[in-house]
């Protein structure tokens, strides 16, 4: 499958609520994998507030302006999670954001 044939769900980079305090942002295609076998990815954020209005963020899309902003208006940033090797590529640019925010990563994640 080509990356071109590979369409998210659109608007990308902006929440979407899907429950009561559960939000998804939709982020780009990605290629992942060993040089000669990269395959296509899209990237989603899950985005859950807490009771206390706190935010915990699994595995951030690129983080826009807008996107901030409606971050912003939800709650604050407080707990940022890399579960595995392909989803941190952006918490280096979320913990500039919120550099209160705990970050957790998957093992053999470098930072």
């Amino acid at each position: 499958m080509h990356a071109d044939r590979l369409v998210p769900y659109q608007p990308l980079g902006t929440l979407k609520r899907v429950a009561d305090d559960v939000f998804i942002v939709d982020g780009p295609v990605i290629r992942f994998g060993p040089p000669l076998l990269r395959m296509p990815f899209t990237t989603r954020t899950t985005v859950i507030r807490l009771r206390d209005g706190r935010l915990f963020v699994h595995s951030p899309t690129p983080l826009t302006a807008a996107l901030k902003v409606e971050i912003g208006a939800a709650g604050t940033v407080a707990f940022i999670v890399g579960p595995n090797r392909i989803h941190y590529w952006w918490i280096p640019e979320w913990k500039r954001a919120y550099p209160q925010a705990e970050v957790y990563l998957a093992p053999r994640i470098d930072r």
